[in-house]
Formats: C-alpha cells, structure tokens, sequence
C-alpha cells in the first residue's frame, strides 16, 4: 500500500475491478487448496473480504513476504508438511503452471525445503542489469548463490560479448515454494552479510543451510505492476 512509485496499487483499478482482485483471480486458477491475502493494511483487508477472499492480518514489522508468510502459517496453525506458494499482490499474471511447478518440485522432493524458478538468460543486457538476478546450480538443481552480479563470470563474456562454452546463463524469477515446517524455522533465521549486500533475501536461507530447488520456467515472468506506466500496459493486456 505504502509503495513509493504508485501509492495504494493494491486498490488501483485494473480491468473491471483492482490490481488486487485481478491477482487473486488469477491465482485461483493455480488450484491451489485455498488462497490467502496477507496483508499489513486495513483497507487491504477490508477489500479482500469484499470481494470474498480469505484475508489475515498481520504485523508491520516484517521485513520481507517471507517473514509475513511465516506469520501466517503459525496464525493459521499450517501443518508442517503443508506447501505454501507466495505470489506478490501486484503480480496479477503471474503463470498459473510456474505456481503449480514449484509445488510439485516440492512434492516430489520431500527432502527440500524451498522451490524458486529460473529461467534462461538471452541477452547480454540481461546478463550485465543488476536488477536481473542471476543464479546458478548445482548437480541436483538446487541453487548455489544467487548474485546481481554476472555468475558464472566468463571474461569473453564482457570483452567481446560472447560466450565461447555456450554455457546457459540464468535468471531467478521471485516466485517461491515452502514447506511450512521451513516457515516456521525461517522466522528464527538471522539476516545474513550477503543478503544485505546484495539486497537478496533468498541468500538468507542458503546462509543457513537451506537448499533452495530451481524448477525450470521458459521465459521470464509477465512484469508485476510498479508503476503508473505498468498499470497502464496492464490495463491495455486485459482491455485487448
């Protein structure tokens, strides 16, 4: 609600109703169990039980969606082998088969406690913007670090802007799956050097210990809405 590039997004029109209903009925295509609407913001609760969501309330105090979901599924008393996928309120085209790849990434590997998407990096300016966040893997799938920087580092790369081991780059996509037990656990995790210097909360879970599974996406994620320009573009996609 708070946000400093489009105040109050949540409430914004976009089609016949806001950018908060568009995303909730998007995400009800998932088939999902049940959906939630965590937010910090009356009016935002109010909405969502306008419009027939299940909504909680929860602290302003929480630095980041993940610790907002770990309150929620203490609130709600979540099992411990309940999957949770977050998908941010301005995000109203988020894929529905990306959620359902990251719950059955974890529904086939009882073991990992986290599932995040990636997808292939195409273009140099791609590799090079810091607010395209790289990642990389290991023999399993599960992710290594994930940086603003380009990782791997290939000097060709940035000379002469080719890539002579034709190695597939990759880009994170910030939708995630977890376990509630790792909700649960994740609260009690101290931020990590890393994930403030690079501004990347997942690092936190990697600095603990976590293993975090990387399901494979095509293509980038549909942009989420963050400003007044992407609020029209999105009015235009659903208009056309």
């Amino acid at each position: 609600m708070g946000s400093s590039r489009l105040p109050g997004k949540p409430l914004l029109a976009l089609g016949d109703s806001t950018v908060l209903h568009q995303t909730y009925l998007n995400a009800q295509k998932s088939g999902a169990n049940k959906i939630i609407i965590a937010t910090d913001h009356a009016q935002i609760h109010q909405h969502a039980k306008d419009f027939g969501a299940h909504a909680v309330m929860t602290k302003q105090t929480h630095l980041n969606g993940t610790e907002r979901l770990a309150e929620v599924a203490e609130l709600l008393k979540f099992s411990d082998d309940e999957i949770v996928v977050n998908v941010q309120g301005d995000e109203p085209f988020a894929p529905c088969p990306g959620i359902l790849s990251l719950a059955r990434a974890l529904n086939e590997r009882p073991i990992i406690p986290v599932a995040s998407l990636a997808c292939p990096i195409e273009t140099l300016d791609d590799l090079n913007n810091p607010n395209v966040v790289k990642c990389v893997q290991d023999a399993a799938g599960c992710a290594m670090y994930f940086s603003r920087a380009c990782i791997p580092y290939q000097l060709a790369i940035n000379s002469e802007n080719k890539n002579p081991n034709h190695y597939q780059f990759l880009r994170h996509l910030g939708l995630y799956a977890y376990r509630a037990s790792t909700l649960k656990t994740y609260k009690n995790l101290k931020p990590s050097p890393l994930e403030l210097v690079e501004n990347l909360e997942q690092l936190r879970l990697l600095h603990h210990g976590l293993k975090i599974y990387l399901a494979m996406h095509p293509r980038p994620l549909p942009p989420g809405i963050d400003t007044l320009e992407d609020l029209k573009q999105a009015n235009l996609f659903l208009n056309n």
